[in-house]
Parts: structure tokens; C-alpha cells; sequence
């Protein structure tokens, strides 16, 4: 019956063999609840909390950064968590203790370059990919905690704090000038040992007017902008060959605006907020539709198109997806006596104290917040991870659905 619908919808082959979409496979898989979740919580440290982002490496490989400041990678083959150094300020550094753990992770387009938090939650740090060797440390720019990141190009990235700065960093491999030096070709061939870590400021940062606590940044490559959100509910766009801030618009929805990306081929951005889903023309930030979550007061708490669906991580446990094509919440298919709205459910994962839990969550019991999610290179396996919501009750939620 898939094969009938499909070849409806793509046309006979005659000389070629059919190569579907990936989406079919996804819309499939989704609308008839194939997806199982395999929990990962027995191969995290048991002092793990809350787990804020996450990048897949490759086809078997998760990193993800956490509240208490630990940077993971999940290998979905062996199924071992390896836990990764974060990388220390600078002996000169003058640092107040921030303890907001590691709130982003972006890789740079050609894969060769990570940014992430270091250990000072208002630092970010480099890592060489794929072996995750430490390049530099950039500091002074930020005086709260980081975030989250967006890479311009393959150098640059920008940086946005809770301290309601952008800021615009450069980093430089000093291996690639070790092996020019050298006349050595091949990393393999130069002695690791010779590299020091290397600490650098920003090559600038200025405060981002009408904001306060700045949560979220992309870089919208079609208009060469950068677009940043902040928690009083404007959305900014700014100028990166300047860097200077163009203009703000109020967001559509008031209260707790966290995650932001974009539909590149849609010209759409997305927001995430409590209660809504808000699609905004990229060009114009004039509101597509404000998209009320499934359920009332229901936060989203990730957020990512993928293709014509919109992923929602939500802040009670579960995930929902919502139809581009449709305007609709994505449904189970008609094999079903009661069609429904598709929705992965979390298990509760590692929960706090039994007693703080009935406290908090009295008549609605605990599910963890989804506050990251993301689909590998062939959209077969999602990585959906957090934990408790509320900011004083440590516990952690981490799964594959696949």
C-alpha cells in the first residue's frame, strides 16, 4: 500500500530504480509508531544533570553538554558514553563562578572545527574534529553564561550570553601553521605535545539593545544576517560584516521565548515559547502562524525543521510534530481505529528525590523536559534529552527513538 501512495505521488520509473525521499521514510515510520526508544541512561555518570544540547558526529556518534558542565559522546554501537575534558580559563582570567553549564554545540559547515562551552560557562571553547583535540579557549566577552552559538563560515562564530551580549570570534588552528612550518602534510606526522592551549578574546562584543538575556542565535546564510531572540520577547537581527544591530521586532507570544531555528528553503524562522510555536517570514518577521501547543501552557523546549515537519521538544516528556504541507499536527495513519496525533513519549529517565518530585508535580506527575533533540544524517535515529524542568531539581532524561 506505502508503494502504491508513493509512486501516485512520484511518477512511474522506467529506465530508473525508484530512490525514495527520506521524508517518506520518516512520515512513515512516524505516522505508524514505528519509532522505539532505547533509554541511555545506564551509560551516563550517575551524577549526570539535565542534558541542555547535542550534535550528532557522525552516523553512530552523539555529543551533548550538560547543567553540571560535563561534555559527552554517545557511541549507539558499543552503546559506552566516553566523557570528554572541558577546557580550563586561563590563569589570568578574571571569573566569576558561573555555574550555568554547557548550553550549546555547533560544529563548523566542512566538520573539522567544534565550539562549545568550556569550563567557565561564559567561556567557549574549540576542538579539533573528529578526534576532539583541544584547540583554543576564547574569554573576556561574556560576564554570564553562553547560550548558544551559530558559525558564520568556517572561522567565525558568534556567541549569545544571558548577559545580553553577541559576541564574534575567530578561531585559528595553530596546527595548520605547525604543519605549513614544517612542510609536514599529514597530522599524523607532527608531535601533539608541541601544541599549547591558546586563550584569545573576541574580535568583538556589544550589547544587544531592548534585550534582556539573550537565549538563542542562528545565522541566516540566504540574507547574511544573524537573527538572536531574547526572554522579554523580541526577536533581533543584526549585521555581521558590521556587527551592529539593524533592528528588533516584538515576538507574538510574551512568555519564555528559549529555542529558535530556521527553514532555510521556507525562508522560515521558528520560536518556541510556552504555549505556541510561532513561524515567522524570515524576510519581513511578519507572524506566518502562531501554532498553540497540544496542550494547555505546554512549553517547547527544542525545536527543528526537518524537511516539511517541524520537531517539538516539549517541556512535559513529550515530542510532537507538526505538518508544513497540512497546517496540522502530524497524525497516525488510517490503519489506526482512532487517529491520533503523533507523539513520542519520554520515559521519566533519572528523577529527583521522590518527595520533591510529589511537591512539584502534585496531581500531574514527573516527565522530563525536552531540551534538545536531533536527528542523524540519515534521519533514521533521534536524540531527545534533558530532565526536570524546574531549575533546582537535578535529574536527567536521555534516549534514542529509532
Amino acid at each position: 500500500m506505502t508503494d502504491l501512495v508513493v509512486s501516485r505521488e512520484l511518477g512511474p520509473s522506467r529506465l530508473e530504480s525508484w530512490k525514495l525521499k527520506q521524508e517518506y521514510w520518516t512520515l512513515n515510520l512516524l505516522r505508524g509508531e514505528h519509532l522505539c526508544e532505547t533509554l541511555l541512561i545506564n551509560s551516563l555518570p550517575p551524577d549526570t544533570d539535565k542534558i541542555f544540547c547535542s550534535q550528532w558526529l557522525d552516523h553512530r556518534k552523539i555529543l551533548f553538554g550538560t547543567k553540571c558542565n560535563k561534555l559527552m559522546c554517545y557511541d549507539s554501537k558499543t552503546r559506552k558514553t566516553c566523557l570528554l575534558p572541558t577546557l580550563p580559563p586561563s590563569d589570568d582570567a578574571e571569573h566569576v563562578e558561573v555555574a550555568g553549564g554547557i548550553h550549546a554545540l555547533e560544529a563548523n559547515p566542512s566538520q573539522t572545527v567544534l565550539a562549545t562551552g568550556a569550563t567557565h560557562a561564559n567561556d567557549i571553547a574549540f576542538y579539533r574534529l573528529p578526534g576532539m583535540e583541544p584547540i583554543s579557549v576564547g574569554h573576556k566577552a561574556h560576564t554570564d553564561s553562553i547560550f548558544d552559538l551559530a558559525w558564520l563560515d568556517e572561522e567565525h562564530v558568534v556567541t549569545c550570553a544571558r548577559d545580553s551580549k553577541l559576541a564574534l570570534w575567530r578561531v585559528n588552528d595553530p596546527l595548520d601553521s605547525l604543519l605549513l612550518s614544517s612542510g609536514k602534510a599529514n597530522i599524523k606526522n607532527v608531535d601533539m605535545t608541541t601544541l599549547k592551549l591558546e586563550y584569545h578574546n573576541a574580535l568583538v562584543a556589544s550589547p544587544c539593545q531592548n534585550a534582556d538575556k539573550l537565549r538563542a542565535v542562528l545565522f541566516n546564510s540566504d540574507s547574511k544576517e544573524i537573527a538572536t531572540i531574547s526572554l522579554n520577547a523580541y526577536i533581533h537581527v543584526w549585521d555581521p560584516q558590521e556587527f551592529r544591530q539593524k533592528y528588533s521586532r516584538k515576538l507574538p507570544n510574551p512568555y519564555e521565548n528559549v529555542c529558535l531555528a530556521m527553514h532555510t528553503s521556507h525562508k522560515m524562522y521558528g520560536v518556541g515559547s510556552k504555549g505556541h510555536l510561532s513561524l515567522i517570514d524570515a524576510r519581513t518577521l511578519q507572524t506566518i502562524a502562531k501554532v498553540p501547543t497540544k496542550f494547555s501552557n505546554c512549553g517547547v523546549r527544542s525545536l527543528s525543521f526537518t524537511d516539511t515537519l517541524v520537531t517539538i521538544g516539549t517541556g512535559i516528556g513529550a515530542i510532537f510534530f507538526y505538518d508544513l504541507r497540512t497546517g496540522a499536527y502530524l497524525n497516525t495513519d488510517d490503519t489506526w481505529e482512532r487517529p491520533h496525533a503523533v507523539a513520542l513519549r519520554t520515559s521519566p529517565g533519572i528523577i529527583p528525590p521522590r518527595a520533591r518530585v510529589d511537591e512539584m508535580f502534585a496531581n500531574m506527575g514527573y516527565t522530563p523536559a525536552i531540551f534538545t533533540h536531533s536527528y542523524n544524517q540519515s534521519k533514521t535515529q533521534l536524540f531527545a534529552a534533558g530532565g526536570p524542568l524546574p531549575a533546582d531539581l537535578k535529574g536527567v532524561y536521555a534516549g534514542i527513538w529509532q
